[in-house]
């Protein structure tokens, strides 16, 4: 009987070579149809993210806390918390963050601050999970807008008191002295502002306390604030709690107008303060000045000079004189305005320089 030969002319040596072809081929195909490893392979996932005190708005260089929380697929790789547009010239801001497993999550903590200047940015969480096959990225952000005031829809109201009178005088120390029910720990401490429309917002409040009245249950803040010039004053109280139990953020504010005036003097200002002209020529001079509740007063001036209008900014409480003057011959002056009252009781002056030439 003939043999069945696989290859004509086989012999061991061909069918080593066929075995170790097909090895060879089954071994290829092995390989071929391999899962893909973890850095081809990724999965999404949606972090959680808060802050700390948590408003629609934050006030300047305020303190924030972010926390983000992603359920645990792995080892962690990577964790990182940033800002964008961040600071006066917009740069990147990279926050430190401190991770730690918690139930089943990683959770991370990163500490900020808003800045100093009106602007809104996107706050970034990103994280980076390897568990052996794949790699797992969570995300999440929320933006963040700055102002020069805190948020005007608080959760509570507070009460704020001073003494009541019609106005103030300046230099006179007046105490501020806010009532804030009590809606769970203090996490933003109470600070006090100035509206835009303040006559100064730069003045402090100072030696500023805060106490939980218990017999109340409500805070008591109490601070002192002394104005240096006269004007309209609209202070504005801030303070951020947070329900122990829900973990909610809760605002309290409260705003109150007080006006403070100059008893010792009047104060007089005259425009423009300086002035270079030809001998002959006219220069207006525009003197103002704040005559308060009284009306009865006088203004003069130490050179020759004619009044031509007179106004007076009966809210403001701020007198308009316009002067004309027509220095005569080259030289110096000190062109001075005086007010005082009638009586005498109160005076104020201003000057200006005017240099003449021919």
């Amino acid at each position: 009987m003939k043999r069945f030969r696989w290859f004509p002319g086989s012999n061991k040596a061909s069918w080593s070579m066929f075995v170790w072809t097909a090895v060879l081929a089954v071994g290829l195909g092995f390989f071929c149809v391999q899962p893909a490893t973890a850095e081809e392979t990724a999965s999404e996932l949606e972090s959680q993210l808060r802050l700390t005190p948590d408003y629609k708005q934050y006030n300047y260089e305020q303190e924030i806390t972010a926390i983000a929380m992603t359920e645990k697929k792995g080892d962690l790789v990577q964790v990182e918390m940033s800002i964008d547009n961040y600071g006066e010239k917009g740069e990147r801001l990279d926050i430190p963050v401190k991770t730690e497993e918690v139930d089943g999550q990683y959770v991370s903590k990163g500490v900020f601050s808003t800045g100093s200047r009106i602007t809104s940015y996107k706050l970034v969480y990103k994280i980076v999970m390897d568990d052996g096959e794949q790699k797992w990225f969570g995300h999440a952000s929320k933006m963040i807008q700055v102002d020069n005031m805190p948020p005007m829809n608080p959760s509570v109201e507070s009460i704020l008191k001073i003494e009541q009178k019609e106005y103030y005088k300046v230099g006179e120390p007046i105490k501020f002295t806010v009532y804030t029910p009590n809606k769970g720990k203090l996490v933003s401490e109470p600070k006090f502002m100035f509206f835009f429309n303040s006559v100064d917002q730069s003045q402090p409040v100072e030696e500023l306390e805060t106490e939980l009245d218990q017999k109340n249950n409500q805070y008591v803040t109490t601070g002192t604030f002394t104005p240096k010039i006269p004007g309209v004053y609209k202070p504005f109280f801030f303070a951020g709690m947070e329900d122990e139990e829900t973990g909610e953020t809760i605002e309290a504010s409260a705003v109150t107008e007080f006006t403070v005036e100059d008893h010792d003097k009047i104060l007089v200002s005259l425009s423009p303060g300086t002035a270079t002209m030809k001998a002959g020529d006219e220069i207006y001079l525009v003197a103002y000045y704040k005559i308060g509740k009284w009306e009865d007063h006088k203004i003069s001036w130490n050179y020759k000079a004619e009044e031509i209008t007179r106004q007076y900014d009966k809210k403001r409480g701020i007198q308009k004189v316009v002067i004309r003057f027509v220095p005569k011959r080259k030289g110096t002056f000190t062109f001075e305005v005086k007010v005082e009252q009638e009586d005498g009781e109160k005076r104020g002056a201003a000057s200006a320089v005017i240099r003449v030439t021919e």
